[in-house]
Order: C-alpha cells, then sequence, then structure tokens
C-alpha cells in the first residue's frame, strides 16, 4: 500500500567520492498504492497512527504519520510544497488582464474586480483552460510588487486560492481559507499561534506578532474597514459534494486583495508603538504566503507545515535577478529572510495525510552526536548553482564562532568560513548545513548574499532553496526558494531601483532597537551596489512609497532636475531669439527687392 522511491543524494562536496569524509542526504518521495492502510469507511476513530521508518547502511529516522480517511477540503502541493499548485498570484494594472478579465481603468476597484474573479471562477467548469489554471505559476511571471506604482499607474497585487472536496452525499459546511504573508522569505512555517493567529470567534485571521515585531500580515476578499463586522464572505462558504460522480473532485475558490504595497495606516508596531502602514510592516522585496483552509472537524496540529499537511498551501514570492555581461556588482544576489530556532525545544510533530502526499526526509551524520547534534540547520540545497560563487550569510544575532564551533563538531569537511563577527562564508556543493547556537527558541533576521561568478550567461536560472532542519527531532520545519534569474542591466535596472527607491523608505521607518535594523542597513548597501554595478546611481534614488524613484526635495536628483529645467528654459529663449532674427533678415531681404 506505500511505495518509497529515491529522488536525489546530496553532498557537501560537489563531484567528491563518497569516501570523502562528510554527510549524505538522501531525499524520498512516497505513493500511497491503495487506500487499506487508511481506516475503513465509517470506522471510529477516523484517522490511524502508522510508525515510518527510513533506513541507510544502518544510519536512519522514525517518525508518526496520522491516516485520515474522512471528506475534508484539502489543497495540493504539487511538485515542491512552497510553490503549491493550488495557490497562485498575479498582479494588475488599470486595463490589464487576467484569465480574460480586465481590471477597468475607469473605476479601478480590487475588490470588485477580486469578488467577480472568484464568482467567474466558482462557475466555470473544471478543466485545463479555467479561468485559475491561466494563471502563470512560473515565479518570474507571476511576480508582485512593493511599491504603489509601476509606470506612474497603479499596481495592485492579488492571490487566489483553489479548495478541492470529494463527497458522494456530504457537504463541507462554512469553509474558510485565510491568507497571510509573512513579513519576508522565512524558514519556519512551522503552525503556531504566534504567526497563524484567529480572532475569538476563529472567523478571521488576525495578525500575528511577538513582543518586538510583526510576524504575518492577514488579508481579506472585503474591505479591512469592515471585515470585522461583516465577516470576509468572499472567502467563506459550502461545498457540496459530487453526487453524480463522487471519486471526482468539487472545486471552489477564495481570493484577496494583497495591499502591502499600500500605504493607509493600518497596525500598530510593537516594536516601537507606532501606527504604519503594511508596506512599513515588510522586511524584504518578496514574502512567503500561505493559505489556510479554517475547516471546524478537521483542525491543524501545532507544529504542522505546508509541506506535511494539505490545510496550508505555500506561495513563495522570493525572485532576484542578476545581470550578465556586466561588473562584479551587478552579479549580486540578496535577499532578507526570518527564522525561529527550535532548540531546545523537543516536542515530536505528527505529519498527516489523506490518500495522497508525499515525505521529505533527510538523514544526518549520525556520529556527530552531542551539543551540535541537537542545534537547528539551515540546510542550503544549491541546484547546480557555479561552485565559484561567493555566498554569505548574515546572522546578527548569532554569533559566527560559535556557528563554526558547532559545525566542527561533527566528522566531515568544514565547508563554512568566518567573514566577521556575525557572518559566515559557505562553499557551494550539492547541500551546504549552517548550525543555528541560539541559547533558546527565538526569531533571527538573516540576509543571504550570493556573488555570481562572471561566467554566468543570459538566460540562465538558477534555484536555491533553503530549508530549515529542526533540532530534535530531525525534521524540516520549512523551506523558501530564492529563484535566481541571469538577466541584462537594461532588463533588471527599472526594477532594481523601483525597489531601492521603496526599500529606502521602508529602512528609514525601522528603529535602531530593532532585530531588523543592521540587516536593513547591510541589505540596502548590497541594494546600492547592485544598482551602481547595473548602470543606476544609488545617491540620485529617494525613499518613497510609489516605487518610482523620483528624487525628493533637496535631493541630488531634484537638483539634476532643477538644472535640467534651467538649461531647457534658455534653450527655448535661444530658440526663439533665433526665430525672430530670421524673420526680421526675411522682411529686411523683402523690402529691398
Amino acid at each position: 500500500n506505500l511505495a518509497a522511491f529515491p529522488t536525489q543524494m546530496l553532498l557537501e562536496v560537489g563531484g567528491a567520492s563518497l569516501g570523502t569524509p562528510q554527510r549524505v542526504t538522501f531525499e524520498y518521495g512516497i505513493r500511497f498504492t491503495g487506500a487499506a492502510m487508511f481506516p475503513a469507511v465509517g470506522a471510529t476513530p477516523e484517522f490511524r497512527d502508522v510508525q515510518m521508518s527510513v533506513n541507510v547502511a544502518g544510519h536512519g529516522c522514525t517518525n508518526d504519520i496520522t491516516l485520515f480517511r474522512q471528506p475534508n477540503p484539502y489543497m495540493l502541493d504539487g511538485p515542491t510544497s512552497w510553490l503549491s499548485a493550488d495557490l497562485r498570484v498575479f498582479a494588475l494594472r488599470p486595463g490589464d488582464s487576467q484569465s480574460g478579465r480586465t481590471l477597468s481603468t475607469v473605476s479601478p476597484d480590487p475588490l470588485a474586480y477580486l469578488s467577480d474573479f472568484i464568482t467567474a471562477c466558482d462557475g466555470a467548469p473544471v478543466g485545463p483552460m479555467h479561468l485559475f489554471d491561466q494563471i502563470a505559476t512560473d515565479q518570474h511571471d507571476s511576480r508582485l510588487y512593493l511599491g504603489e506604482e509601476l509606470g506612474g499607474d497603479p499596481v495592485f497585487n492579488f492571490a487566489i486560492a483553489r479548495v478541492r472536496y470529494r463527497s458522494a452525499a456530504t457537504t463541507a459546511t462554512d469553509v474558510r481559507v485565510f491568507f497571510r504573508s509573512f513579513t519576508t522569505a522565512v524558514t519556519s512555517m512551522a503552525y503556531a499561534t504566534q504567526t497563524y493567529p484567529r480572532n475569538a470567534s476563529e472567523t478571521l485571521p488576525v495578525l500575528g506578532a511577538s513582543a518586538t515585531d510583526v510576524l504575518t500580515i492577514p488579508y481579506f476578499g472585503v474591505s479591512r474597514a469592515t471585515v470585522d463586522t461583516t465577516g470576509d464572505t468572499v472567502n467563506t462558504k459550502s461545498i457540496p459534494p459530487d453526487t453524480v460522480a463522487p471519486n471526482d473532485e468539487v472545486h471552489r475558490y477564495f481570493g484577496v486583495w494583497l495591499d502591502f504595497n499600500q500605504t493607509t495606516l493600518r497596525y500598530t508596531d510593537p516594536g516601537d508603538g507606532v501606527f504604519k502602514s503594511i508596506q512599513d510592516l515588510i522586511r524584504g522585496r518578496h514574502q512567503c504566503l500561505v493559505a489556510e483552509i479554517r475547516f471546524g472537524p478537521d483542525s491543524i496540529p501545532i507544529g504542522d507545515t505546508p509541506a506535511n499537511n494539505d490545510n496550508l498551501a505555500q506561495r513563495n514570492l522570493a525572485i532576484v535577478e542578476s545581470d550578465n555581461p556586466g561588473p562584479t556588482d551587478s552579479h549580486l544576489v540578496v535577499h532578507t529572510f526570518d527564522l525561529r530556532t527550535t532548540w531546545p525545544q523537543k516536542t515530536p510533530r505528527t505529519p498527516r495525510f489523506e490518500e495522497r502526499g508525499h515525505l521529505f526526509a533527510a538523514t544526518h551524520d549520525v556520529r556527530g552526536h552531542g551539543h551540535g547534534a541537537e542545534l537547528d540547520e539551515l540546510m542550503i540545497q544549491w541546484n547546480g548553482l557555479p561552485e565559484d560563487s561567493e555566498v554569505t550569510v548574515y546572522l546578527p544575532s548569532l554569533d559566527a564562532d560559535a556557528i563554526l564551533l558547532a559545525a566542527a563538531r561533527r566528522s566531515g569537511p568544514q565547508r563554512l568560513e568566518r567573514v566577521d563577527a556575525h557572518t559566515v562564508r559557505c562553499l557551494v556543493g550539492d547541500v551546504s548545513y549552517i548550525p543555528l547556537p541560539a541559547p533558546a527558541p527565538a526569531h533571527v533576521a538573516g540576509l543571504i548574499t550570493i556573488r555570481l561568478p562572471e561566467t554566468v550567461k543570459v538566460g540562465e536560472r538558477y534555484n536555491v532553496v533553503v530549508r530549515q532542519v529542526g533540532g530534535l527531532p530531525r525534521y524540516v520545519v520549512g523551506t523558501f526558494e530564492l529563484f535566481i534569474a541571469v538577466s541584462t542591466s537594461e532588463r533588471i535596472r527599472p526594477e532594481e531601483e523601483r525597489s531601492l527607491s521603496v526599500l529606502k523608505h521602508i529602512a528609514g521607518t525601522i528603529k535602531p532597537s530593532s532585530r531588523w535594523h543592521a540587516v536593513f542597513q547591510r541589505y540596502i548597501a548590497v541594494l546600492n551596489d547592485k544598482v551602481r554595478g547595473v548602470g543606476g546611481s544609488p545617491a540620485d534614488i529617494s525613499p518613497s512609497t510609489t516605487g518610482e524613484p523620483t528624487g525628493g526635495p533637496g535631493t541630488k536628483h531634484d537638483e539634476d532636475a532643477a538644472a535640467w529645467r534651467c538649461r531647457l528654459c534658455w534653450s527655448l529663449v535661444l530658440i526663439m531669439a533665433l526665430i525672430i532674427l530670421l524673420l526680421l533678415i526675411l522682411l529686411i531681404v523683402a523690402s529691398l527687392s
């Protein structure tokens, strides 16, 4: 009833033989070949716990999974859990279209557009040309915008989720979908009340925050001004059974306006008590978006993630472009990320599976017993990134020497190097591991910087996958993907300048006491280098909320614009003088003749 199959083997030292001491990671997929392992129809209880073990040459891991047979709404991941096939995003300007539906140029109302789009999706027959399936899944083709304008026009971001249901007779009532984004790319997607909070009646998502940070931001299909009173009617519905073909899925659609690029004041920042816009609370160019099915009979256990629970779907939004040909700084790829260490917490998890799904299982070098083996780790899978790329990871709240000491406690080659007190360099292979020596569970802000070699070529694409592996037990608590597209300066410069403009604005709202302050200072410095590398002038780009990098009063850009206007005026005066002189000459010639 269950088949396991290896998908790949990953080495820390790329191209090395298995005789080289190092950690070897095996990735397996699993496939259910029948339903005999699941509880019988009508059985009580409607779930069954099963222990799963993986063993390779005497080394392995064991975990429990819970199998459910009861009909519940669900979403599917597809090939990768962080790019769910059932959660998609797109952006529109007035006059733009998605799936044949155009955003009005006369009165571009994003919520009205969203409601009409969802209604059309629910009413369309299932098929390969369904409106939902026409939404691009490629990260590059479905990018969103942090600035509220694009080319001088307002730009609106949207997210749509498809929820599936199989039942012969029972209607799933009061099915809700909650949409949230983390403030940047994150490695810890584990379900927790701090990051996935609901209101008292559990009918709406609310802001996720710690004592010092906003962690997750909720989004809605109706106005934020009225949602507490009316509820999110776009994202609350019943799903009927399919009485004609009980084995077929019934699909219903849910969606939100992702208004993180808007400047309306919305939430109080717990770090400084200041009332801010959602844009001011964002901590990176792209975020991790999660859709959560809230269905009463089917609760989500604490610790589950989008990778192992079909009530959660993740859409990773991190896309960064590198220039080629171009100077070295144009090859910079940089992104913020957030993680939460779990060590020394040792609460076990239980992943859930129904009659579908897969499992990622990573073994670890059991010879590394002791303190170092219990730590959380970042597991970075390079997926063909050139080995001469220079990669650094900046973690200002962790000590680089402690990271290297923890790495040295296990056998094998040392693939990390110290750069400064809080920065380590990774040597690229198939996979790299960075221990996270935090004395207690803590939120850690970070910055990953990749400098590609000059040998990369236009059109090349790389997918760097960053996972966080929990201390004990060993399991993946979250994943994000950094998608790198090699392009040209002419193509990427406008977007880099727009991003820098908005991020400079956000940086100005972050207090020095924030854990993000040091990260953003370095982030802006690297982005300045990149803009300079692609032919721009970062000094001329002033902070803005629109993403249109036009300088304000007193900036060098403003001074240059004033000088240009002055030169234009004098040029017009000179042209007029020449025209008048020419007319006088013609009159004199005419009178003489």
